[in-house]
């Protein structure tokens, strides 16, 4: 939990190290970050305010206003329920209660199910399902470029 607790300096210095070596080893400089467990806390936001290149906060726990925008997870309706375990039947009862919302953040962990069958048929169920309602995919950069946030 490197966002919650520890100085804005800290935090600045971690921020900072992540987009150094996303330009150098990828090529581009990150628009969108979310922190490990979602933890946060006014130091968060006044390192990310020294940050222009970003410019969306995923999952933002902490009320500290912030000029960055925001992408707020649904609260039922996750990929995983409990946490690292897909849940098709649960995903699919609670998706009519957003299906409304113009922009659906889901949250997941693929490394915990990439070597656990029943886990990853449960994660496809899920994209098939998604597909079906017509739903689309996209990155946080590509709804920042597309000035949909």
């Amino acid at each position: 939990m490197e966002f919650k607790g520890n100085e804005e300096s800290e935090q600045y210095d971690s921020l900072m190290r992540t987009q150094i070596l996303a330009k150098e080893r990828l090529g581009i400089s990150l628009v969108s970050f979310g922190a490990p467990f979602n933890a946060t806390d006014g130091n968060t936001a006044s390192a990310l305010a020294h940050i222009p290149e970003i410019k969306i906060w995923m999952f933002k726990e902490t009320d500290v206003a912030t000029g960055k925008k925001q992408l707020i997870r649904a609260p039922q309706l996750n990929i995983e329920s409990p946490v690292h375990t897909p849940n098709y039947e649960k995903f699919v009862t609670e998706f009519p209660n957003y299906e409304d919302r113009a922009i659906i953040t889901i949250q997941g962990h693929p490394r915990s199910w990439a070597d656990n069958p029943k886990r990853w048929e449960d994660f496809t169920k899920i994209i098939q399902f998604l597909k079906k309602q017509n739903i689309k995919f996209t990155t946080p950069r590509q709804l920042l470029e597309a000035e949909v946030i």
